[in-house]
C-alpha cells in the first residue's frame, strides 16, 4: 500500500474540530507527519485556490463556509452540497454547481459535468466572480448605509 510519505496536504482552519483534523491524515495514512502543512497566513489562501482544479465543499451542514466565497472569488471551480450558504450563493449550473447533501455520486457526477466543458466553466467562473462581488465589503457596506443608517439619521434629525 501507499505509504504516503510522498503526499503533502495543506490545512486552514480554527477551533476545537480543526485541532482534531489536523491529526487525521498522519493517523489514516494518507501522509506523514512532515506532510502536513497548516496554512498560517491567511492571505496565502489565494495561492492554495490557484493550485487547485476544482473546489469541492461537501458539508451536511454548515453556517458559511468562506471558502464557498473565497473559491467564487479566485477563480476556482465549485461543486457545494446544498447546506450553508451554498443555495444563497450558488445558481446551480450558472457560476458554480450544486449537489445533495450526503451523495457523493452527485458531486463526482456535477464535478466531471463542470470540468468536461472548457468553454462553459469560463463562463461559469466569470459569473461567479462577478455574482461573489455583491458580498465585498464595499458593496454590503454601502448597500447598509443607503437601506439602514442613513434613513435612521435622517429619522433621528426630525
Amino acid at each position: 500500500g501507499h505509504d504516503g510519505s510522498g503526499l503533502g496536504l495543506t490545512l486552514k482552519g480554527l477551533g476545537a474540530e480543526f485541532t482534531e483534523l489536523k491529526k487525521y491524515p498522519v493517523m489514516s495514512g494518507i501522509c506523514s507527519k512532515k506532510g502536513v502543512k497548516v496554512l498560517d497566513d491567511y492571505m496565502k489562501i489565494i495561492e492554495c485556490y490557484h493550485a487547485l482544479d476544482l473546489y469541492l465543499m461537501t458539508s451536511r451542514e454548515e453556517g458559511g463556509p468562506k471558502s464557498i466565497m473565497e473559491s467564487m472569488s479566485s477563480g476556482t471551480p465549485l461543486v457545494a452540497t446544498r447546506c450553508g450558504m451554498a443555495e444563497d450563493l450558488l445558481v446551480d449550473g450558472a457560476n458554480g454547481a450544486l449537489a445533495p447533501v450526503g451523495d457523493g455520486g452527485a458531486v463526482a457526477g456535477r464535478a466531471l459535468e463542470l470540468l468536461s466543458d472548457p468553454v462553459r466553466l469560463e463562463a461559469i467562473l466569470g459569473r461567479a466572480r462577478r455574482d461573489v462581488m455583491a458580498c465585498d465589503w464595499q458593496t454590503v457596506g454601502q448597500a447598509h448605509w443607503e437601506n439602514v443608517y442613513a434613513p435612521l439619521l435622517r429619522y433621528i434629525k426630525r
